[in-house]
């Protein structure tokens, strides 16, 4: 699984695994793109075993939720759970496809817990090796054809997370602008 963001940035991510059974589990951080081999990096992990959630299907872009795009949108509802839960959601962009953008907005309902939106391009079609196009609460994107990724996350820390105050967002919709024509 590869995530990135483009060049000169600080890429900090939490990426989440449920394993069906025990297993090995490898990471790998290298540098692509035009990135250097020789910048420092830190890599925090941690390992539960008596995780159970059946509530989070979609944890990771191999369990994202398929979207049909289409003139009304796609409209869905969730819970970010912790600071660390992310929710992924997968649909495609058809060649000739009758829109060029992508509006996305998304809103929380709690008054402490935020969230915000990831929006990723899958550069293979094998395997997952991301390119994130977008971010943020709401905007338009412009996208060619391929398979995109969203992925809803908080916007607090472990820190600063309020356990009581669990954000549904009620209100991410998809809503593709016709191209013009």
């Amino acid at each position: 699984f590869c995530l990135s963001r483009g060049l000169g940035d600080v890429y900090k991510r939490q990426i989440g695994y449920i394993a069906n059974k025990d297993e090995t589990v490898y990471v790998c951080v290298y540098s692509v793109g035009g990135g250097s081999n020789t910048e420092s990096y830190t890599l925090d992990y941690t390992i539960t075993t008596n995780f159970s959630d059946s509530s989070e299907p979609n944890e990771n872009a191999k369990e994202a939720i398929d979207l049909s795009m289409n003139e009304m949108g796609a409209n869905v509802s969730a819970k970010l759970n912790s600071p660390l839960d992310n929710d992924w959601y997968r649909f495609i962009v058809k060649e000739g496809d009758s829109y060029d953008k992508v509006r996305l907005n998304i809103s929380s309902s709690s008054t402490t817990n935020g969230c915000k939106i990831e929006i990723y391009k899958n550069l293979v079609s094998d395997y997952y090796a991301m390119l994130r196009v977008g971010y943020g609460t709401g905007g338009e994107v412009a996208l060619d054809a391929g398979t995109y990724y969203i992925r809803v996350v908080s916007t607090n820390t472990v820190d600063d997370f309020n356990a009581g105050d669990i954000p549904t967002y009620k209100s991410v919709s998809y809503t593709h602008l016709r191209a013009h024509e």
